[in-house]
């Protein structure tokens, strides 16, 4: 066997080898569990964990009815998840996230939740960056439940009937209540 022949033997077994351990890696991964709901990295945690797993109850639990124009059932939040699954990351099915940070203070806190992202890279690139969004939170009788998030929440965009419509000029709806505003129309 020549010399080259032997060295691209070795690159192609040390590529057959990296395949493989990315394989074993992946698939002896410990699948995302629900952590407890005391604090507010449990809370974020579970949130993101429902709505991954399509637990709609369950993540509409985590929200602080605070939040203006709350849905008024769990059904409305469904039917948002469902039609504004970009919002939420429904489509996301291999997402994962890590708690990076989290502030608390006495009434509320905020969550500093890091995000892997994946995108074509060069030949030495890993195409893997990360994404950091905030959950904010406050702190009610209940427990810890989320005011907003920067990802995963139609921030203050709930089309609630607890807000009254107006039409606004080119014939958009907009709530008269708080800061509310609906969906953005496709």
């Amino acid at each position: 066997m020549k010399a080259s022949d032997r060295v691209l033997a070795g690159i192609v077994a040390g590529i057959v080898l990296l395949v493989a351990l990315a394989l074993v890696l992946t698939l002896t991964r410990p699948p995302a569990d629900y952590q407890p709901e005391d604090t507010p990295a449990g809370v974020t945690n579970n949130y993101l964990l429902a709505l991954l797993n399509e637990e709609h109850e369950r993540a509409y639990g985590y929200l602080s009815p605070q939040i203006k124009c709350y849905p008024s059932s769990v059904s409305e939040f469904s039917d948002a998840v469902r039609s504004y699954a970009y919002i939420f990351g429904a489509s996301d099915q291999g997402r994962s996230w890590s708690v990076e940070n989290t502030t608390v203070g006495r009434w509320s806190a905020a969550v500093k939740v890091s995000e892997p992202r994946f995108r074509g890279g060069g030949l030495f690139e890993t195409g893997q960056t990360y994404e950091q969004f905030q959950v904010d939170l406050v702190l009610e009788d209940e427990g810890w439940r989320i005011i907003s998030a920067d990802r995963y929440f139609a921030k203050y965009q709930w089309t609630s009937a607890n807000c009254k419509w107006r039409r606004r000029a080119g014939g958009n709806r907009v709530a008269t209540r708080g800061d509310c505003h609906s969906f953005p129309s496709s």
